[in-house]
């Protein structure tokens, strides 16, 4: 793991064997305290959306986000009732900037 260096954090990375035991550790996180923040490894493709669906948390855009087996989602309050949104792509994130819920084309048939 090497020293720690003034004002940075060290990142820890696990694999976990199973989904059970990575479900566990994601239901007590809470209970670890602060200063500690666990958080699924995503690809840079889903990184990017992550970051701003974050953003748009501090912007009170969103009530809360959370990624859940990759898939990034948030609570958007529309008409006076919570919504879950699932964001998958930088135009959803546009979308709820606007203040509309984002919509995604159906699946092409084969």
């Amino acid at each position: 793991m090497g020293s720690k260096l003034l004002g940075t954090n060290r990142r820890d990375i696990v694999k976990f064997t199973n989904s059970k035991a990575r479900q566990r550790i994601f239901n007590v996180r809470k209970s670890f305290g602060k200063g500690l923040f666990v958080q699924d490894s995503l690809t840079p493709f889903r990184s990017q959306p992550s970051f701003e669906t974050r953003a748009l948390k501090r912007d009170h855009k969103l009530t809360s986000t959370w990624v859940a087996g990759g898939n990034i989602y948030g609570l958007m309050v529309l008409n006076g009732h919570e919504r879950k949104v699932q964001i998958k792509d930088l135009d959803a994130i546009d979308a709820i900037r606007k203040g509309v819920e984002p919509s995604y084309p159906p699946p092409a048939l084969p």
